[in-house]
């Protein structure tokens, strides 16, 4: 018995000295990552001791060191109103990430500082992190923060004869990106806002076109960045994107939206907010040929025919423009499909019948925008905002339709977001259909109203089952509030209302699909019963 006693005590004070191994090896692990992580800046206690210690000089630097810190070798991006630089963290590692440097001809003094040593709680936080920069014999002290998203940097060069300066900071220095571009306001109505978006076209410093992929997304010059101001939780448009690009990978069809990534941007040195990183609608996202014409329902008006009596090279007219192939390729004869489907789908022509309907257009197309628009309650992509795409397809055009700026979404009317009982009263019982489901109603309804009911059944099953789009606006709202990144845009956008409370989609997302499903039963029967 005292054999096996010691024996015992032998096996537990072995497994104390083997934890307390591991965990100075994770200490020792942790310390070293973090170390790493700082390059050759040091810390100090306070600037004080340090400042009388080297005879510096307080000064306003404050435009004087935009370029001060490189990290993973890049610029930092910097705001000059508050001193302060942004870096990009994996909001899902307890590690910093990447190393950061001081520039040449200056140095760097951090601030110690317990919150280093609590990543996740910094960022975020939005935790300001204090540093001391010195430049010759003068200093000033300014901020660090580091956000879970990537840092967009637009700085306009202020002249013709050079692009602007870009950089896209992230916390992979594979998905970074530095080198020039022209960038310009972007939209019509939204152009008008306070917080605007922007066309960007990538080049090099003798402004030719230069192609990259920028956070994962297709290889382009071409980028949107979407102010996403008017929505103040900021997943609306995203969701939006997502469905219906899922409703497409079902059909495996090119008839794809944009992809939607967040970003940080700072503007001229000045920050700017919550913006989404977008791929255009274009030839190449569409997978388009030559013979195919793309375009987009700008506005309320519908073209007469006479409208449709053009030049080469006419880009707009009433109500469209085409969008693809550009302007110096367009023929008269591209506006010929329009001109077709506007006589016999906008103004359903005398002669519209089931068969000319179902060789103009792909009717699962037609039936996926139709649950689209009722499913996110789109009222701004009936009459507008909506991409057609005619394909020249076994000897004639078919023409496939696609959502485009869906900020008003999902509750979200041109009045701001409704209360829960507003929305009852306004969208509860709803119904949006396009232009295109109509007319295939008015020829084929029978047959129609039965492929929608059957493809609804399959969609709540997985696209459109109520926990996935409640998952999904989660997951993005966790991005944005655990980056820190809608904390800083509130501050920065206070009149957007900003909230990371997402009852009211929730709300919305339930009464709207307890509808959908008692109307998607029986159409006739329903509509029969509402008098519609």
């Amino acid at each position: 018995m005292e054999i096996h006693g010691v024996s015992s005590k032998r096996k537990v004070l072995s497994l104390l000295i083997g934890f307390t191994i591991v965990f100075i090896a994770i200490f020792l692990i942790d310390s070293s990552r973090n170390s790493n992580f700082f390059g050759n800046m040091q810390f100090c206690t306070n600037y004080e001791d340090v400042m009388q210690e080297e005879g510096l000089e307080l000064a306003d630097l404050s435009y004087d060191m935009t370029d001060a810190i490189l990290y993973n070798g890049q610029k930092v991006p910097y705001t000059i109103a508050n001193r302060t630089f942004y870096i990009s963290q994996d909001i899902d590692s307890l590690y910093w990430d990447g190393e950061l440097n001081v520039a040449d001809g200056y140095r760097i003094y951090v601030l110690e500082d317990e919150m280093w040593n609590l990543k996740m709680d910094a960022v975020a936080q939005g935790h300001l992190f204090s540093i001391l920069v010195i430049k010759g014999n003068k200093c000033q002290p300014a901020n660090i923060v580091a956000s879970g998203l990537p840092i967009l940097s637009l700085t306009e060069t202020y002249g013709y004869e050079n692009p602007q300066e870009i950089s896209l900071l992230d916390e992979s220095k594979e998905m970074s990106y530095e080198g020039y571009c022209s960038f310009e306001i972007r939209g019509q109505t939204s152009a008008a806002l306070p917080k605007t978006g922007y066309n960007i076209e990538l080049c090099d410093e003798a402004w030719n076109k230069e192609e990259a992929s920028l956070l994962g997304l297709r290889m382009d010059d071409d980028w949107i960045i979407n102010a996403l101001y008017t929505d103040n939780h900021k997943v609306r448009e995203k969701m939006a994107y997502q469905i219906w690009d899922e409703m497409q990978e079902y059909r495996q069809t090119p008839n794809r939206a944009s992809n939607v990534t967040y970003v940080e941007l700072i503007l001229n040195n000045q920050y700017w907010g919550i913006y989404g990183l977008q791929e255009p609608v274009d030839a190449k996202q569409l997978s388009l040929t030559t013979s195919d014409v793309m375009y987009r329902k700008t506005d309320l008006l519908v073209p007469e025919q006479e409208d449709f009596e053009v030049e080469d090279g006419t880009k707009t007219i009433a109500g469209f423009e085409i969008r693809e192939p550009k302007m110096a390729e367009i023929q008269s004869e591209d506006w010929l499909p329009m001109q077709k489907h506007v006589e016999y789908i906008y103004n359903q022509s005398e002669e519209l019948n089931s068969d000319i309907a179902r060789e103009m257009l792909d009717v699962n197309n037609i039936v996926d925008y139709e649950l689209f628009l009722q499913v996110v309650a789109a009222p701004d992509n009936i009459t507008k905002n909506v991409n057609y795409v005619a394909r020249y397809e076994d000897g004639s055009y078919k023409m496939y339709q696609m959502p485009w700026d869906l900020d008003y979404t999902f509750g979200h009317d041109f009045s701001g977001t409704p209360t829960f009982s507003e929305y009852k009263e306004i969208y509860e019982d709803a119904i949006m259909r396009s232009r295109e489901y109509s007319a295939l109603l008015l020829v084929d309804r029978e047959a129609v109203n039965e492929q929608l009911e059957e493809t609804w059944k399959i969609y709540r099953q997985s696209i459109l089952d109520e926990e996935h789009l409640k998952t999904m606006a989660q997951s993005y709202m966790d991005e944005l509030t655990r980056s820190g990144a809608l904390a800083r845009d509130t501050a920065r956008w206070p009149e957007s209302g900003n909230t990371s409370d997402l009852s009211e989609i929730y709300r919305f997302i339930e009464v709207r699909l307890e509808f959908l499903d008692e109307y998607y039963e029986d159409i006739d029967r329903w509509e029969a019963e509402h008098g519609v």
